[in-house]
């Protein structure tokens, strides 16, 4: 059996408008991955916004990532669960750049979504979103740059309004790479990889369904 972690692109935007109860939801991804080949299932979630763990009998990403495009309409980005647990570890190598009065860096990582023409990975570089330095090909780690509420504070809280969201590193990304990607906190990510090396074989509960 392999176990995946799926990440979905601009789910929490559908999060904002009608995306059903995530149980009833998973149920219903889990109806078009069942008649995958081969078969696949999700077994766990973290969050509400597309963190997915599926297993699958043989290496499946491309048909999970396909089938959960299909089900959802949004597209997704599907690594083997070991793998990404060995390359989110060099997340903790990256040492914060220097503070900024009225920031605050939030450590990340984004995902390449399907194929696309690779350049040479790049150094580390910087823009006005967030610090970015290449794990792989398909990864890139990212502190996000946060403006606080009130600089002159030590407790001082994220500025909610001005936030800069994770979709916009995203797009950071994808002008200096090209392709697609999605993001994601280290705490989503990390939270997500903690689900899928302790769940057994995690059963959806079927959703409530009138008449």
């Amino acid at each position: 059996m392999n176990r995946f972690l799926a990440f979905g692109l601009h789910i929490g935007d559908i999060g904002k408008r009608d995306h059903p109860k995530i149980d009833s939801w998973v149920f219903d991804l889990n109806e078009c991955l069942s008649r995958c080949t081969p078969a696949a299932k999700i077994v766990e979630y973290f969050d509400k916004s597309g963190n997915f763990v599926i297993d699958a009998e043989e290496d499946a990403s491309l048909v999970i990532a396909e089938s959960l495009c299909k089900a959802s309409g949004k597209p997704f980005a599907v690594f083997l669960s070991a793998d990404l647990h060995a390359w989110i570890c060099h997340l903790k190598g990256f040492n914060p750049p220097r503070p900024k009065d009225g920031f605050r860096w939030t450590l990340g990582a984004s995902f390449r979504i399907g194929s696309h023409p690779c350049k040479p990975l790049a150094e580390e570089w910087e823009t006005k979103n967030g610090y970015y330095f290449p794990i792989t090909q398909d990864i890139v780690g990212v502190w996000k740059q946060d403006r606080l509420e009130d600089s002159a504070s030590l407790r001082s809280k994220l500025d909610r309004k001005k936030r800069i969201p994770w979709g916009v590193v995203g797009k950071d990304i994808e002008s200096k790479f090209g392709g697609r990607w999605t993001s994601r906190s280290k705490k989503t990510i990390c939270g997500l990889v903690l689900r899928a090396r302790i769940v057994p074989n995690w059963n959806p509960p079927e959703p409530y369904r009138s008449g």
